[in-house]
């Protein structure tokens, strides 16, 4: 059968052979459009619905590697591993006084750590602009404590060369937390103000359990707010952010 012609959408150049589009395909092709249409709006719509810590997630999961996420939902939390050679902790907020709906809008970023090998070649950086770039897309508070640290083992200090090593020991209790001296905090410091963070007081009601002395100033403790930043959630964290009326910093 010879498909019709006297329309000009479709012309025969050989033997069972034709250029054009023959109303049928158009016809086709609409549809598939209209039904990915569909699928588009309604994956865009499931997104709308999520909190903005879900937000967060749902975008990071997708750009970001998980190294253990098929046995990942036994932990609380979720590692991530950028460019092979950065590893970064992540979860949600779960409770902090005076501010109820934490676990909506607030990431606590509990490592970022690059391996020894490959350190100064700009992955932590990168790591963390597109953390930043995430809670822009999601409406979600990034906050961490700025305390430097190494990884000891057997108390004596341990190099990781290969990323293989940080995934493998994760949950390995043989590795310990070596803390870095105060100028090394210094130097992360000005890096998380570089990335356009600002000090928030992250403690709660469980620093009266030790000595004052053992606090981290708030100059160390960190937040990146979203210029996307939802007002019912910015006014919880008001009393975190003014430093010089903040009960647990002046406490």
């Amino acid at each position: 059968m010879v498909p019709e012609t006297g329309s000009g959408l479709m012309r025969q150049i050989g033997v069972n052979q034709f250029v054009g589009d023959h109303p049928a395909i158009i016809e086709s092709l609409q549809e598939i459009h209209i039904e990915i249409d569909k699928h588009k709006q309604h994956e865009q719509d499931k997104f709308n619905k999520l909190t903005p810590v879900g937000k967060f997630f749902n975008l990071l999961n997708k750009i970001i590697k998980r190294p253990l996420k098929f046995g990942q939902n036994n932990n609380e939390c979720e590692l991530y591993q950028y460019k092979e050679y950065t590893f970064m902790e992540l979860e949600p907020v779960k409770e902090l006084t005076g501010v109820p709906s934490c676990s909506e809008f607030m990431v606590d970023l509990n490592i970022i750590y690059t391996i020894d090998s490959q350190r100064s070649n700009g992955f932590g950086r990168q790591a963390m602009d597109i953390l930043t770039k995430t809670c822009e897309k999601s409406g979600a508070v990034l906050v961490l404590f700025c305390n430097p640290f190494g990884i000891g083992k057997y108390g004596q200090p341990y190099a990781i060369v290969e990323p293989k090593e940080f995934v493998q020991n994760w949950y390995d209790d043989d590795y310990e937390t070596v803390y870095l001296p105060k100028y090394e905090a210094d130097i992360t410091k000005f890096f998380y103000r570089q990335r356009g963070m600002v000090n928030l007081c992250l403690y709660d009601d469980w620093v009266y359990d030790r000595d004052k002395e053992d606090d981290l100033p708030v100059d160390r403790q960190f937040a990146y707010l979203p210029e996307n930043l939802e007002g019912k959630y910015k006014d919880q964290l008001e009393d975190r952010l003014n430093i010089e009326l903040c009960k647990y910093c002046n406490r």
